[in-house]
């Protein structure tokens, strides 16, 4: 299921508008077929009870060549996300079955002949290249005359069956059966013209709402741009400033004793706090650098990293445990994979209950090098990790949201991925770096 969604979709982005438009005309029209041959169906048994083996048989035929082409292409295009035999193998196979159908359920005289004006308009709409054009031309307008010529020389026995009959003598020579044909067949040619009138006027209105969204688009890209420019400015502006309260903070930890102590060390560690917010503010708003890449050994990252942090979970009561394997060599940006371990060990501490324990563990997959952290919190609800790695977005009561996004676009830079499993047991955040990187330039966070 997931694997033809990401077909569709992948197509769906490299297709211009008016391919999207017949397609999914034609998806639409595989499954309509298979819930109009009944009908048709219907009117050819009732047709057939009146007549010869030569309408049984031909009803017989059209209906399950029909029928099964139809179910075979709407379970190919479930499959597929396409069509097995193309757009006009499929209309070609639908207008033969409806002239067959029509010829064996009266001719001209049929209940069905309405639907073949209906099948013209659609033809003119959705048909690409010249076969609304030659298709009323070679292949109807001749059958029509035929059906004429049958209807009034009686070439053959019980042409019509006996409910439809008062519209054409089978048996006459009069005009009716070939001004019946002149009629329907100048009908048939208008249609297809009628419907590439309403085509054009759908693919106008169509691009009007392009334009207008690519408007939009313009106009929103431009707010946002000018949002990033005036958002890194203002944590810019308060950075330098952050720094010198660090300093004061400080100086006065080693100058207060007893309640006052107390307070400036609640003023250190706001401060601390304002001063990590502006530090991913400045890397959320600012692009990401290229990578430096070197061969990295992910078993001593993952060691220091995690001896790092030692401090932190003593102060917690949890526990860290680092266990890696050997020959964990890839390359990669060693600065950039210390920022990602941080940011997940830190969430993963903070998530762990007193008494708790952290595990990270460094493994070789199929051509990649793994890093998981696992923690026993309590777990992330299915809806946040949804929405995880969207900016703002955080289970924190103090988080900004913006930690995962960035490590996001720094495992993007390395053509890796980086996974949330949550659990019963807690929640297990999985890293995964391909020891093979592409070249690429450096995304954005879009």
């Amino acid at each position: 299921m997931i694997d033809r969604q990401t077909r569709q979709t992948s197509r769906m982005a490299s297709s211009p508008p008016v391919a999207l438009g017949r397609e999914r005309f034609f998806r639409a029209f595989a499954y309509a077929r298979v819930f109009v041959a009944p009908v048709v169906a219907v009117i050819g048994a009732l047709a057939a009870t009146f007549g010869p083996t030569w309408r049984v048989v031909t009803l017989a035929v059209a209906i399950a060549v029909i029928a099964a082409v139809s179910i075979y292409e709407a379970h190919y295009y479930r499959r597929h996300g396409r069509f097995r035999f193309g757009e006009r193998a499929n209309l070609l196979v639908l207008i033969v079955g409806q002239l067959a159908a029509v010829t064996a359920t009266g001719g001209l005289s049929s209940p069905i002949v309405p639907g073949m004006a209906v099948f013209g308009v659609v033809l003119g709409i959705f048909a690409s290249g010249s076969l609304h054009l030659w298709v009323p031309l070679l292949i109807q307008g001749p059958w029509i005359f035929g059906i004429a010529a049958v209807h009034a020389y009686g070439l053959l026995p019980e042409f019509q069956p006996p409910f439809m009959e008062g519209l054409m003598d089978a048996g006459g020579r009069g005009l009716g059966p070939w001004v019946m044909a002149s009629v329907l067949s100048l009908l048939l040619i208008l249609a297809p013209r009628m419907g590439r009138v309403i085509r054009a006027l759908l693919l106008d209105a169509h691009q009007d709402l392009l334009t207008s969204r690519d408007r939009e688009l313009r106009s929103y890209g431009m707010q946002q741009r000018e949002l990033e420019m005036l958002t890194s400015q203002l944590a810019h502006d308060l950075k330098n400033p952050l720094t010198s309260l660090v300093g004061v903070v400080r100086l006065l930890e080693r100058e207060t004793t007893g309640r006052a102590s107390e307070h400036v060390q609640i003023l250190g560690e706001e401060v601390g706090r304002m001063r990590t917010v502006v530090r991913e503010l400045l890397d959320f708003t600012r692009p990401v650098v290229p990578l430096e890449c070197r061969q990295v050994d992910f078993a001593a990252v993952v060691s220091s990293v995690a001896a790092l942090h030692e401090g932190l979970a003593q102060e917690r009561d949890v526990r860290v445990e680092c266990v890696t394997a050997d020959d964990l060599f890839a390359s990669a940006d060693e600065r950039k994979v210390r920022n990602v371990l941080v940011n997940v060990l830190q969430n993963a501490l903070d998530a762990s209950p007193p008494g708790g324990r952290v595990v990270v563990s460094a493994t070789r997959g199929a051509n990649a090098v793994e890093v998981s952290v696992r923690d026993q919190g309590e777990g992330i609800d299915e809806q946040v990790v949804k929405r995880i790695f969207e900016a703002g977005v955080t289970t924190k009561s103090e988080g900004s949201g913006l930690g995962l996004t960035i490590s996001r676009a720094l495992m993007a830079q390395h053509d890796g991925t980086i996974d949330f499993l949550p659990g019963p047991g807690g929640t297990v955040v999985r890293l995964r770096f391909p020891v093979r990187r592409r070249t690429k330039s450096a995304p954005g966070f879009a």
